[in-house]
Formats: structure tokens, sequence, C-alpha cells
């Protein structure tokens, strides 16, 4: 797994890079045991088993806890990919910017809990519910393989298939004094 911005390699053609926030996305770790989102070991092996997604991680952590937690939840190394904390990816507003991904806008997907994160392209964005703790009624890894296994077979462009999408609805946030559209997953 990778972590400075050139080392991320550019997308092949016909392919569609799907970058995961790690924390309170899949899993909430932050105090004790790694608790992974309730199918989120099942969402990893669907998406690492279709030869048209690539699989990224993004987090706001260090390299050493990112390596941690992936190897408790990714045991098919579905996970190409893993961007962590460091000078290279993180702006001073905490927004993450796929354009740092070398991959074009139509090709690219991220999922994320936290609005802010995907200010600089909403439009790619897939905003869910934050997780804290493991509910056996938490659907989210199943509709984001739904979202995201469509996504990649769609002929158009992602941001088009994901404005359409029945489980997604386009709402505002504001951020920074700014109002943003953006997809929130519909529980």
């Amino acid at each position: 797994m990778h972590a400075e911005p050139e080392s991320v390699p550019e997308l092949a053609e016909g392919r569609l890079r799907v970058v995961l926030d790690m924390d309170e996305t899949l899993v909430f770790a932050r105090t004790g045991p790694i608790l992974a989102r309730e199918g989120v070991r099942e969402l990893l092996v669907e998406l690492g088993e279709c030869p048209e997604l690539e699989v990224i991680v993004w987090t706001a952590g260090v390299a050493a806890y990112a390596r941690a937690v992936l190897g408790q939840i990714d045991s098919t190394g579905c996970i190409k990919h893993c961007v962590h904390r460091g000078p290279g990816w993180w702006r001073w507003d905490g927004s993450k910017d796929l354009a740092k991904l070398r991959t074009p806008l139509s090709r690219i997907v991220m999922v994320e809990n936290t609005p802010e994160c995907c200010a600089l392209q909403p439009y790619n964005a897939v905003v869910v519910p934050s997780f804290f703790h493991p509910n056996p009624l938490d659907t989210t890894a199943q509709a984001l393989a739904d979202i995201l296994l469509g996504a990649s077979r769609c002929g158009s462009s992602v941001i088009h298939f994901l404005r359409e999408h029945p489980r997604l609805r386009r709402r505002s946030y504001c951020c920074d004094g700014t109002f943003i559209n953006t997809n929130f997953l519909i529980p």
C-alpha cells in the first residue's frame, strides 16, 4: 500500500476507482478494539471480486494505525492503496482532493461520513451515516455494494449515475459558510 500522491498509479482505462474513508465509515476504533460496520468485510470481498473496480482507503490516521485496521477487515486484499495522514494529502480545511489520485472525475467515487471532506468534488461523493457501534440493522454496506458495483458497470459518468441512483439523495450542507450539494445515502 502506498502513501505519497505520486505513488498512486493512474487508473486503467474503463475501471472505476473507489475511495473509502476508514474511521466512522468502515470502522470505529478510537476507544479500544476495532469495531467493523455490519457487512464491511463482505463488502470488501464483493468489491475485490469486481475486475472493473480499484479500491483505495483514505484515512486521517497514521500509516501504522491504518495498516493495523485494514489487516483486520480486508482479508482478501481488496484495498490496493492506502492514503494516510501526510503533507501531500491534507488540506487545511480537511477536505480530500480526488484530483490528487490522477483519475478522471467521471471514474471516481468517494464514500465518506463527513460531508466537509467532500467539498472539492461533492458530486463524486456518497455520504453515509457515521458508524460508532455495531448495529445488526445497519444496511449501509449492502447499499454501498449495490451502488458501487452498479457504478462500475455504468457506461456514463459516475456523477450522472450517482445523481440518478434511487438510494441516494442530493442534499445541501454548509461548509465554511458556503452551501454545497452532495449525494447522501438514504438508510
